[in-house]
C-alpha cells in the first residue's frame, strides 16, 4: 500500500464478520503504521460478484466505493456460489471477470484501483448436527481454483484462504472451534 491509501473490503459473510473482530485491520495497520491507511469493510453477507441486493434507497456498491474514494477493493468471494457445485464454475468465473471490469472502469478512488481476490476458507467440519464439510471441500477447493485462475488471467492479486485453513482444521488440537457453523469464522478463526 500507500501512503493514505483507501481500502475497501466487499463480499459475502466472510468480509462482513471481519468488521466484528477487527484483527485484520489492526494487523495492517500495525505492519505499515507509516501509510496512514483507510479501511471501510462494505461486506454484505450473501454479496457474490454480480449481486448485492440492497434494501429500497440503501446505494449500491458501487456508489459506496465511489464515496469512500477507493483506492484497493479486497473482494471477498466464493463462499455462496460453491453450494452450485461443478455446473456452475463457468458461471462464478464469468462473474469474477465482469466484476473485476465494473471495478476498473469505476475507478472509484480516481485511478485503477488495485484489486485482491480472496477465497473462502474451508469448510470445518464440526460435527453433532452440523452438515459434515467433506464434500463442500471438494467445491470450495475447485472455487478457489477458479479464482487463482481467474486473478491470473486478470492481472489482480490473489490470496488462497482455502488451503491454509483446511491444514488449520487438520490439526489435532481438540474439538473443532474456529467457526460458529463449519462456514463462518468465530473471532479464534479470525
Amino acid at each position: 500500500p500507500d501512503h493514505g491509501d483507501r481500502i475497501a473490503i466487499v463480499g459475502n459473510t466472510f468480509a462482513e464478520r471481519m468488521g466484528q473482530f477487527g484483527h485484520f485491520e489492526t494487523l495492517l495497520q500495525d505492519a505499515h503504521p507509516e501509510h496512514e491507511l483507510i479501511v471501510r469493510n462494505l461486506g454484505w453477507s450473501g454479496d457474490t460478484p454480480s449481486l448485492q441486493p440492497r434494501p429500497l434507497d440503501f446505494g449500491t456498491m458501487e456508489e459506496y466505493l465511489v464515496q469512500e474514494q477507493a483506492d484497493i477493493i479486497i473482494a471477498c468471494f466464493g463462499m455462496n456460489e460453491s453450494f452450485a457445485g461443478e455446473t456452475g464454475r463457468a458461471d462464478f468465473e464469468e462473474s469474477l471477470r465482469e466484476f473485476i471490469a465494473s471495478m476498473r472502469d469505476l475507478k472509484p478512488g480516481g485511478a485503477l484501483p488495485e484489486i485482491l481476490l480472496v477465497s473462502p476458507i474451508a469448510h470445518e467440519s464440526l460435527g453433532g448436527n452440523f452438515p459434515d464439510g467433506a464434500d463442500h471441500n471438494v467445491d470450495l477447493a475447485a472455487y478457489t481454483e477458479s479464482m487463482r485462475m481467474v486473478a491470473q488471467e486478470q492481472g489482480v492479486r490473489f490470496v488462497d484462504l482455502h488451503e491454509p485453513s483446511s491444514a488449520l482444521w487438520n490439526i489435532p488440537i481438540g474439538p473443532p472451534c474456529f467457526t460458529i457453523n463449519g462456514i463462518h469464522l468465530n473471532e479464534q478463526g479470525n
